[in-house]
């Protein structure tokens, strides 16, 4: 073989599977001069420092700080690397010899190539979550919307998403507040994407790992984010119409619900300018009023009492007014909404069976 020839096969190597450490994070090829970062992780130079100019001195992996004047070459990790590429190499004029046994040891020894690369995976949910590559890359958008489509909203801060180099298969650090929301997320996707799924790990209340097949994430998984990412709100509002027997835009652009949600719970405040949003984490959040501290208590008491896991968190009482009117928000489960009490608000309100148990005039 000639040098020209032993050089490609080495710089063709990214179609090998190399060992994890030995593949920058930024650009997932095989690091040629590996230094060692403030924030304790390895990466080709030119690549962080890149990274670094373009996202402000910002890990990649912990989101803090880092001074560029810092980075330390991994003379260690470097040696590593280029005895890695001889082997290849070795290999390589062992196969083109026609070494047969040379041949079925390297078969053996090496992975088949993934059919999508990392970067390929993140172009495609980036397309289908309509979001840019820095969120998908160094946000949560896509954590976020996995666990949000099993009905799962805990907020997915520090979370990540990671190729595995000697499998293949796509690691998810996800955060789960209980076990219980773990075993919500497994079984969401063992039902709905069968296959997808390959190491469901165990719960752990920091990180939980899970493993995803990047094939079926790809082709199966990522449209589906999309289409619930898409869809959230809309879908909860055309479900909130259907079963409160209202127009749609009464619940879009009216405060239909808002209102019946306060008389549900005795409270006659008008909600006039209230609103209700969808957050990152694809909870609802709706903005209330209520004229004193009494009514608020009143309404959180009553759904804590009769609906359970209903409301996710709420703020203070706001007394303070906000443009001549003051709004208390309140953090509910999407799901509890739709299936629990939406059911309840079509029904009469306490302050419609008060009117109907009230005395009526006589007609003159």
């Amino acid at each position: 073989m000639r040098a020209d020839e032993q050089r490609n096969g080495i710089e063709s190597s990214n179609e090998i599977e190399h060992p994890q450490g030995f593949v920058c994070i930024i650009t997932q090829e095989l690091m040629e001069d590996p230094v060692i970062a403030p924030d304790g992780y390895s990466y080709e130079r030119e690549a962080i420092l890149r990274w670094m100019r373009e996202h402000r001195n910002q890990s990649t992996m912990t989101r803090e700080r880092m001074d560029p004047n810092r980075l330390v070459p991994n003379r260690n990790l470097k040696d590593a690397i280029e005895a890695h590429k001889a082997q290849i190499a070795l290999q390589s004029l062992r196969v083109a010899g026609g070494r047969e046994e040379v041949a079925a040891t390297t078969s053996r020894n090496t992975y088949s190539s993934p059919k999508y690369s990392h970067v390929e995976l993140m172009q495609k949910l980036q397309n289908d979550l309509s979001v840019r590559m820095q969120e998908v890359y160094i946000g949560t958008v896509v954590e976020q919307t996995l666990v949000g489509m099993a009905g799962v909203y805990t907020t997915q801060e520090g979370a990540m998403f990671r190729r595995d180099n000697e499998s293949g298969h796509t690691w998810f650090n996800l955060k789960f507040a209980t076990q219980q929301e773990y075993l919500k997320f497994i079984a969401c996707y063992n039902t709905n994407f069968n296959g997808l799924i390959v190491d469901q790990g165990q719960f752990s209340e920091g990180f939980t790992k899970i493993a995803m097949n990047t094939e079926k994430l790809y082709e199966e998984a990522s449209p589906k984010l999309g289409e619930f990412k898409g869809k959230a709100h809309d879908k909860v509002m055309e479900e909130l119409a259907n079963k409160l027997g209202v127009e749609y835009l009464e619940v879009y652009g009216g405060s239909a619900v808002e209102q019946r949600l306060v008389e549900k719970a005795g409270v006659a405040t008008s909600q006039a300018s209230s609103s209700y949003r969808m957050q990152e984490n694809y909870t609802k959040k709706f903005n209330l009023r209520f004229v004193n501290n009494n009514e608020y208590n009143q309404f959180l008491n009553y759904y804590n009492q009769n609906f359970p896991g209903f409301i996710l968190r709420a703020s203070t009482y706001n007394a303070q007014p906000v443009g001549g009117q003051n709004f208390s928000s309140v953090v509910v489960d999407p799901n509890k909404l739709i299936n629990q009490i939406a059911t309840t608000l079509s029904n009469p309100t306490h302050a419609e069976r008060v009117a109907e148990q009230a005395p009526q005039g006589r007609a003159i």
